[in-house]
C-alpha cells in the first residue's frame, strides 16, 4: 500500500491583516522540517462513482397519500417498516400516509 506522510516541525497559521476581516496564510518553520509515513487505511472508490449521484430534488421528492406520483420509482413511507413500493407515473400513491422517493432506486435483491 502507498503510505501516507506527515510532515512534522512545519506549521501554518493565519495572520489577520489590519482591519481583522481577511487571512494571509504564514508559514513557520521550527529548525529542519521531517517527513514520517504514516499508517493508513486505503478504500477502494469506484471511478466515476461521484458522478451517478442523484440529482438534489431526488432527496426532497414526496408525495401525499392520494395523489398522483409524481415520478416513477421506488418509494417508502416512514410510517410503515418494509415499505418500498414501485409506482408508476400518475399512478394513485395510498392514502392515510406520505411517501417520500427512495434514493436506493436499484431494483430489490432477492
Amino acid at each position: 500500500m502507498q503510505p501516507a506522510y506527515q510532515i512534522i516541525g512545519l506549521d501554518m497559521w493565519y495572520l489577520d491583516d489590519e482591519e481583522g476581516s481577511a487571512l494571509e496564510p504564514n508559514l513557520e518553520l521550527e529548525g529542519e522540517p521531517v517527513t514520517k509515513a504514516v499508517n493508513t487505511t486505503w478504500h477502494f472508490v469506484e471511478s466515476g462513482s461521484m458522478d451517478r449521484s442523484p440529482p438534489l430534488e431526488d432527496y426532497r421528492l414526496r408525495c401525499e397519500g392520494g395523489e398522483l406520483c409524481p415520478k416513477s420509482g421506488y418509494w417508502i413511507t416512514p410510517a410503515k417498516s418494509l415499505s418500498r413500493r414501485y409506482f408508476k407515473h400518475g399512478a394513485p400513491c395510498p392514502k392515510t400516509t406520505i411517501w417520500q422517493w427512495d434514493i436506493n432506486q436499484s431494483d430489490p435483491k432477492l
